[in-house]
């Protein structure tokens, strides 16, 4: 008869663990909102409203930064956003902007560019409070 390997044992165990931590882990999911402390449901009430703008970026030279941002409305807090750039332009930044209230995209042309050359697009997701 074989001798158990020490490796075989660990792995055994280990996915003992594994397999009785995810029937344990069943137990906690979240069915029903009366599952959630009402201070927290409070928080999550309100309607995500979007907002989006593209503006058109040129004549700009070589290595130009132009940035577009997008606010959130009055009376919404920023939840997050996204945006892209076409043309000759890369992206360099995107995150939140405007202090937290909007989205901010910031890109760098790859040449001179002439007249609506290149875009930036920006989209901005907000709650409503």
């Amino acid at each position: 008869m074989k001798h158990l390997r020490p490796t075989t044992i660990i792995a055994c165990l280990a996915l003992f663990f594994a397999l009785g931590a995810g029937a344990s882990a069943a137990h906690y999911v979240i069915t029903r909102t009366s599952q959630i402390k009402p201070s927290v449901v409070a928080q999550l009430k309100g309607k995500i409203v979007s907002a989006h703008k593209e503006i058109d970026v040129g004549p700009l030279p070589l290595g130009a930064t132009p940035t577009a941002v997008v606010n959130c409305p009055k009376g919404s807090t920023l939840t997050g956003g996204g945006g892209w750039v076409q043309g000759k332009i890369v992206l360099t930044g995107d995150s939140p902007g405007n202090m937290g209230r909007g989205w901010s995209v910031e890109g760098r042309t790859t040449q001179a560019i002439g007249k609506d050359g290149a875009s930036i697009s920006v989209t901005v997701f907000c709650k409503t409070t």
